[in-house]
């Protein structure tokens, strides 16, 4: 289990939202390890890169998803 925190740049809806995506299954793939419980390695976490557009157009994109 893992803590991720954010700071006031990040909307948490929209991280979510990244984490839900394609783009994150994706990199959980590339670092997954064990056979019987997969599993991701913190250090591995801390590489994982993602658009960041700033907090105004987070906001319009959490907004147009939840509309759909």
């Amino acid at each position: 289990m893992m803590l991720i925190r954010l700071d006031e740049t990040v909307n948490p809806d929209y991280f979510f939202q990244i984490i839900k995506s394609e783009l994150f299954e994706h990199f959980i793939k590339k670092y997954q390890t064990g056979s019987g419980v997969p599993h991701i390695l913190l250090k591995d976490v801390k590489n994982f890169e993602f658009p960041l557009p700033n907090i105004h157009v987070q906001n319009k994109i959490v907004k147009f998803l939840s509309s759909i």
